[in-house]
Formats: structure tokens, sequence, C-alpha cells
């Protein structure tokens, strides 16, 4: 995974991360989890148009594991959210706070 074309993307999308985006990912470095809402309908096409997308994209290209899920009162789904192995927090680590 260390050198996937993914990485590149996801890059990309953390470069436009804004400043609470950066704090998640860095919590999640430190081994802890966040809550964010999942739609799991994601395409392709549509990874560069919210931050929620970058989240989504990022837990089906294996880059987070969902620890567990909620569904609010209006039908959302929130997923708890943890990286899912070393290779992936050195990844974290390595290359993507690089673009912090």
């Amino acid at each position: 995974m260390a050198n996937t074309s993914s990485n590149s993307i996801v890059r990309s999308l953390i470069e436009k991360a804004d400043v609470k985006t950066k704090k998640e990912i860095e919590l999640l470095i430190e081994g802890k989890s966040i809550e964010k809402p999942v739609h799991e309908d994601i395409t392709y096409d549509a990874i560069y148009d919210t931050m929620d997308n970058l989240w989504e994209f990022m837990l089906f290209t294996g880059y987070f594991k969902k620890v567990s899920e909620r569904i609010s009162e209006t039908n959302q789904k929130y997923l708890i959210l943890e990286i899912p192995n070393e290779e992936v927090k050195y990844i974290f680590r390595n290359k993507i706070l690089r673009c912090f």
C-alpha cells in the first residue's frame, strides 16, 4: 500500500484539509479513534467534492477501519474510525504528515 496511486490522491485531499481535519488525522496517528458521517455511496468522481468524501475514500481504500457504527435520529450513519495497522500508520507518519 505504501506506493499505490491512492496515496497521491490521499495526499492531494489532505493538502486541502482544514485545521479540524488535520487535527483529526493527528488523533488517528496517536492511536485514537474519530467519529465521521459516512454515506457509502461515494463515487470516484466525487472524491474531491467534500471533506467528508476524504474520510469515505480513505475508509474504503483501507486507510481506516471501522470500529463501530451508529445511526442518528435522522438515519445518518456514523462510523468510529481508526488506523488499521502499523503499515498504514507508517504511511501517515512518514508521507502524509509531510503534507501538513
